[in-house]
């Protein structure tokens, strides 16, 4: 699907019938020869989203110009001058990240990750804590929906999701549930709650900045999280540049318990860096009066076939 960068606008260009055996080269030739017909078109092609799948990577890593190998950013096959991004769909991210928490299969389904409110880079010298998702689950089965806005229609798939859903995911990582587990932690005696809050509002300020749509003038967006990005010097490139150094920080931590799935680590630091470049283009190269980087999602093609489906 192409999904364009200044307006709402969307279309499905080609849709690929896939086989039991993936064909990586036949893939790679394809999204090449569709980034050439395109650019045929008079459509400037800048990036490339996927899903955070081993063959799509190793699609993309197949336009590095010596050897495969997956980056952020590659020669662009129209005009090698050019740069082409590789984004892995921050919507899939989310899910991964609720996936990841939820399967741990450690006592009380625990992360222990390092502190996020700190300059210090190095995982040794930050403060440890610890997100508990037994903790999100116990209070959740107390949890007062009038109190909270989390109704008893939306709860249990928020905090027991069957299926991979975006909503349920979207819904466990807002600053109202970090809230509520705080000022329930003594009543309910929550245990790991104040390091699981933490946790849950580091992940909904990473959606909010990731996630930003629209810039309707109309209406003033809820924070400056929310908000399209003007300037390299805004807040949300200075977050994304902070979470990337929070996912080093506990990428040194010693073992694997405790911790996001390496895949799902990598991913997500990809995806930071490879927005913020894209964004620094964005701004200086084209000369865009601002980014929104909701528009690099793959939700859109979702929604269009769910269209379809419906029609």
């Amino acid at each position: 699907m192409l999904q364009s960068v200044w307006s709402g606008n969307r279309e499905v260009v080609h849709i690929h019938q896939g086989t039991g055996q993936s064909d990586v080269d036949g893939l790679h030739g394809l999204v090449k020869k569709l980034i050439h017909g395109l650019e045929q078109l008079g459509l400037t092609v800048i990036a490339v989203i996927a899903d955070n799948n081993p063959t799509y990577k190793l699609v993309m890593s197949q336009f590095a110009t010596s050897s495969p190998k997956l980056d952020i950013v590659y020669p662009h096959p129209a005009n090698s001058s050019r740069p082409l991004f590789f984004i892995i769909d921050p919507v899939h991210l989310l899910k991964c990240v609720r996936n990841n928490w939820i399967c741990h299969q450690n006592i009380g389904r625990r992360l222990t990750f390092p502190d996020f409110d700190t300059a210090i880079s190095a995982f040794k010298t930050r403060a440890v804590l610890t997100a508990s998702y037994e903790t999100v689950h116990k209070f959740q089965s107390h949890q007062n929906p009038s109190l909270y806005k989390i109704g008893n229609s939306t709860a249990e798939r928020t905090f027991n999701p069957t299926r991979l859903e975006r909503q349920s995911a979207e819904k466990l990582f807002t600053a109202a549930t970090a809230q509520a587990l705080k000022a329930e932690m003594k009543n309910l005696d929550l245990q790991d709650a104040a390091g699981t809050a933490t946790f849950i509002e580091v992940i909904a300020k990473w959606w909010s900045v990731v996630n930003v749509k629209s810039a309707d003038d109309m209406l003033p967006p809820p924070n400056e999280w929310q908000s399209p990005i003007m300037s390299m010097e805004g807040p949300q490139i200075e977050f994304l540049g902070e979470f990337i150094d929070w996912l080093d920080a506990w990428e040194e931590r010693e073992g694997a318990s405790g911790k996001l799935a390496q895949d799902t680590h990598s991913a997500l630091r990809l995806t930071c860096y490879s927005l913020t470049e894209l964004t620094r283009y964005c701004l200086e190269e084209l000369r865009l009066g601002s980014v929104l980087l909701g528009k690099f999602q793959t939700d859109r093609l979702q929604d269009r076939f769910g269209s379809h489906k419906v029609g």
